[in-house]
């Protein structure tokens, strides 16, 4: 194997390694960006649920109205 076989490998494995980098780069964006939507579905849904807690707060006092 001449110089030149070893240069273009050298290369080849270069720019392999380069698109493998870009490419988990591209993936932990993404990641992150998933775990923001994550955060965010777990504020929706304990606001959900605390206006649920309310509603059937508000349904036992009226059912105690209506009792006494």
């Amino acid at each position: 194997m001449g110089i030149t076989d070893i240069q273009s490998s050298l290369r080849q494995l270069i720019n392999a390694i380069n698109d493998l980098t870009k490419t988990v780069q591209r993936l932990a964006e993404g990641q992150d960006k998933l775990w923001q939507e994550v955060r965010a579905l777990r504020e929706d849904q304990n606001k959900l649920w605390q206006e649920n807690n309310k509603i059937w707060q508000e349904i036992k006092a009226l059912r105690e109205g209506q009792e006494a």
